[in-house]
């Protein structure tokens, strides 16, 4: 037995333990000198507690299996320490393996084939900037180190923490020599791109963190970052994805599509830099909530499969906005404008801004009104989808109308093109837009609150169908209003205002069913065919309009007619008057110039003028 009694700082010549001899450190340190060798042929047994076991540089240990207390082995200028194959290398504390970036500790077995054993039992590691090759831990005590690496991936029991690749080169990413370290990157990597290198994926590539500061090139590709990416130089992508699952901040740096390549962000996008336009979707895939960088996209996509993408500015698409099952849009303050086609099938929420579409637009989803104004300038077909309003906002309808969905809220409805189709639905306040044209309608249509007719606009009810108006609000005519055979309905449950403006209408019924609430005219009115008081009170004594009736004035029990100055005028063929009321209500002056009147039940006139003509007056009470 050779046993220490003391500290061996540095030992400068080779070890060699003979057959039967056993080395004992006990509790000291023995520190090898660069480029020396430790044979064992003997017994190495378990040095004492506090024993260090130190190579200085680079080192063989040869021999049979060797115990150590703490062993440490520094690499200044790329050393190497060698270990026996097929051999145990037990470590009872502290192991500390170290290199320097390019300057790596280097590990392997003597012939880079059989496999040496490096068993840390106890203690603390430290291990950094080291290459391994054939040394291996064990599966109950792995070696976990940093900025290191497996040379030729054949460990089992090392933990490597992703390591920062350097690519200082132009070519492509597979070519090992292209990287500073002379090695691929492995998947769980980090990696940097120089300034003026240009690093170009020849295959589907995954990596953690990327610094870029030169270029990268995905052509068809799928590149897979998993960890943060910070791009100060470019990114260029063809027709392949970006799948960016980390943070993403492009400030200083370019993001260019030159074809219908992918960009998908799953977390925080600080930037997207310069920002190509002209190709390329961004999709913003979290699987929850996240920001949309105000930006000028091409094509533009909220996906994820739920959560809430809200804008952190304006944001201008080029070219498609999608919008996925369950994902929302949430515009918060700011304005967004779309070129082309517009898909939403989850919700796009519009606060109290404008969203712009200028595309075609087609709504399996929601869209929600607050204050704001949708402003569809394409095709607009919600047939699936619902448009909800949730104040006083506005949607702007430019184009042809397919279906409206399912409608609700109290907003407005504008028909602001030229030749529209105005479609068939229940609104609540309804608009014929622009300053010209004619807008038909669809079908029946119902207006809960207002329905206005800009001047130079005209609504006609179709001459082949003469569908029918129901106003639950005030009608104001500044236009034009063909009125074919079409009936106008006032069923509102408040007072209620009609400004007829120059056009006549065919039939007009009043059944509001408020209590005691007024219909009141604002100008002269010109019915084609009857007028009906179902229920309700017609007010002409506010603005004392001129009426003309050239159908039946039919007033049922409990309908009121609140006359005025004007004068009420009867210049149909035949025609009938009737009111169920016990007591008729004063009609106020009239002026008869039917061919044959009929009154069918007491009536009551101011005063009453017949014309000049063959007039056939048959009543049994005037």
């Amino acid at each position: 037995t050779f046993a220490l009694s003391e500290d061996s700082d540095y030992i400068t010549g080779d070890i060699t333990i003979a057959v039967n001899t056993t080395f004992d450190m006990g509790a000291f340190n023995l520190t090898v000198a660069d480029r020396q060798t430790v044979t064992n042929m003997g017994t190495w047994p378990a040095p004492g507690v506090g024993s260090t076991f130190t190579c200085t540089g680079n080192a063989t240990l040869a021999g049979e299996d060797m115990n150590f207390f703490n062993f440490s082995a520094t690499s200044t200028s790329t050393d190497t320490v060698i270990f026996q194959g097929t051999k145990t290398y037990t470590v009872a504390n502290d192991l500390a393996l170290s290199g320097g970036d390019g300057s790596e500790l280097y590990l392997k077995s003597d012939d880079g084939v059989a496999t040496a054993t490096l068993s840390n039992t106890g203690g603390a590691q430290s291990v950094d900037y080291v290459r391994v090759l054939k040394v291996d831990g064990t599966d109950a005590n792995h070696i976990s180190a940093t900025n290191s690496w497996d040379e030729d991936g054949s460990l089992e029991y090392w933990d490597f923490a992703a390591m920062i690749y350097t690519f200082d080169t132009t070519g492509d990413w597979d070519i090992a020599t292209n990287w500073s370290q002379n090695r691929i990157p492995a998947e769980t990597d980090n990696i940097i791109v120089n300034a003026g290198q240009t690093l170009t994926l020849d295959g589907d590539r995954t990596i953690n963190d990327i610094d870029v500061d030169g270029t990268i090139v995905v052509g068809g590709d799928e590149f897979t970052i998993n960890g943060a990416s910070d791009i100060d130089g470019t990114i260029t992508v063809v027709a392949g994805t970006i799948d960016a699952n980390g943070t993403f901040d492009a400030t200083n740096g370019t993001i260019t599509f030159t074809d219908a390549g992918d960009l998908t962000l799953d977390s925080t996008v600080t930037s997207l830099g310069t920002l190509s336009t002209t190709n390329g979707t961004v999709t913003y895939d979290a699987a929850g909530d996240q920001d949309i960088v105000a930006d000028v996209y091409y094509s533009l996509t909220a996906g994820g499969g739920s959560g809430t993408k809200t804008l952190g500015g304006d944001v201008t698409v080029a070219g498609d906005l999608t919008i996925d099952t369950d994902v929302t849009i949430a515009m918060d303050t700011h304005l967004l404008t779309v070129t082309n086609v517009t898909d939403i099938d989850g919700t796009l929420a519009v606060a109290d801004n404008t969203l712009t579409l200028d595309g075609t637009s087609d709504i399996d989803g929601t869209i929600t009104i607050s204050t704001g104004t949708v402003d569809a300038n394409g095709a607009f077909d919600a047939t699936n989808g619902t448009i909800t309003f949730s104040d006083a906002g506005n949607l702007n309808l430019f184009s042809a109308v397919t279906d409206l969905g399912t409608l609700s809220g109290n907003g407005t409805v504008t028909y602001d093109g030229t030749a529209q189709t105005l479609f068939s639905d229940t609104y609540y306040n309804l608009t014929a837009g622009n300053s010209s044209g004619i807008k038909t309608l669809g079908g029946a249509v119902t207006v809960d609150n207002d329905l206005v007719i800009n001047a130079g606009v005209t609504i006609d009810v179709s001459s082949s169908d003469d569908y029918s108006i129901s106003v639950g609000g005030a009608l104001e005519n500044n236009g034009i209003f063909s009125a074919q055979d079409g009936m106008v309905t006032f069923n509102g449950s408040d007072n209620q205002i009609f400004t007829p403006g120059s056009s006549s209408y065919y039939n007009i019924t009043l059944n509001n069913a408020g209590d005691a609430k007024l219909l009141t005219i604002v100008g002269d009115l010109e019915i084609d065919h009857d007028l009906t008081l179902t229920d309700g009170s017609l007010d002409l004594d506010t603005n004392d309009p001129a009426i003309s009736i050239a159908g039946d004035l039919a007033i049922s029990d409990g309908s009121v007619w609140t006359k005025g100055g004007g004068i009420v005028t009867f210049d149909g063929a035949t025609q009938s008057l009737s009111d169920a009321n016990t007591t008729p209500n004063d009609l106020g002056g009239a002026l008869i110039n039917s061919t044959q009147m009929t009154v069918t039940t007491d009536a009551t006139f101011s005063s009453i003028q017949i014309s000049s003509a063959s007039v056939t007056i048959i009543s049994s009470s005037v």
